[in-house]
């Protein structure tokens, strides 16, 4: 069983959603008061409150595409994304040119795992918007979904052009080229998203996994340990340095941080089957065997 390496691919939440603001209207109780309330809960993180809302407004205002909308961002952050996916149907049922409720929709369809079908809302919010580089971002992100990593690559290069201070579009295109290898341009992009954004867990654990493919150890531990401070929660990091620990031997190391990996996503069945390598080659069977039953019992059945 050859190691594998994470890399981070961003989950539909973290795709570029929008909320759309309320013009001039209504008193507070009237249906656009009731939306600006929900914006209000929505951006606070309060999503149950936020869907009251905007029920409420639509309850007062059945066509309020901005409502339904926004309902739909609620949901989706919820997880619920047959839910969202209703609420956005009906927004562009009242405003069919609406390129941030396709956009959304299509994040919605991601969140599902059904790539075609966002690909389809994001060819069309593009329609509407081609000026729009978040949304062609989005659509990169499923076209490398669905494995077509040269399309996703042209979208985040449309991007990186209309918006060249856009850190995620550079993280999501350097995915794509460590996918087809190309490590060298890789790193550049993540470099740049770092550059953009010192915060990013997730560039830094990426940038960490092309150091080691190009064989550069003590880069790719700095990196990876920059991605464990700046996310402590995060299993990935720690199951990528836990690589290359295996990979020179370090098997205790490597143990060590398989078990942070595990006690972080103990769901992860893979991580399991990599730590009982490491029991392995330590001389520990023992243990070895009791992972690769745990890995079993996750579905997971290990190749020894």
């Amino acid at each position: 069983m050859g190691i594998r390496r994470r890399l981070f691919q961003a989950g539909a939440l973290a795709l570029f959603a929008t909320i759309l603001a309320l013009g001039a209207g209504c008193l507070w109780d009237g249906a656009v008061g009731r939306a600006r309330e929900g914006n209000t809960h929505l951006m606070a993180g309060e999503l149950d409150e936020a869907i009251a809302a905007y029920d409420g407004a639509i309850e007062r205002d059945p066509e309020l595409s901005e409502a339904h909308n926004n309902r739909g961002l609620a949901y989706a952050h919820k997880g619920e994304f047959a839910l969202a996916i209703e609420s956005y149907d009906l927004a562009i049922r009242f405003d069919p040119e609406s390129a941030a409720a396709h956009n959304n929709r299509g994040n919605a369809f991601a969140g599902q795992g059904e790539y075609d079908r966002a690909l389809w809302d994001y060819h069309e919010a593009v329609r509407l918007d081609p000026q729009w580089a978040q949304v062609y971002s989005n659509r990169g992100w499923a076209y490398a979904r669905k494995g077509e990593y040269q399309r996703a690559i042209e979208d985040y290069d449309t991007a990186i052009g209309l918006d060249p201070d856009f850190p995620q579009a550079y993280s999501n295109r350097g995915n794509a080229r460590a996918r087809l290898g190309e490590h060298d341009q890789a790193i550049e992009d993540f470099s740049q998203a770092i550059r953009l954004n010192p915060e990013s867990a997730a560039a830094y654990n990426n940038r960490g996994a092309s150091h080691t493919e190009r064989g550069e150890v003590d880069r790719a531990i700095e990196d990876y340990e920059a991605a464990m401070r700046l996310d402590p929660a995060w299993a990935a990091p720690f199951y990528n340095r836990g690589n290359v620990h295996h990979d020179q031997g370090a098997y205790d190391q490597a143990i060590s941080d398989y078990s942070v990996a595990i006690i972080l996503d103990p769901g992860d069945a893979e991580i399991y089957c990599y730590r009982s390598r490491a029991f392995s080659a330590s001389g520990d069977e023992r243990r070895a065997e009791e992972d690769r039953s745990a890995a079993v019992a996750l579905g997971h059945d290990c190749k020894r």
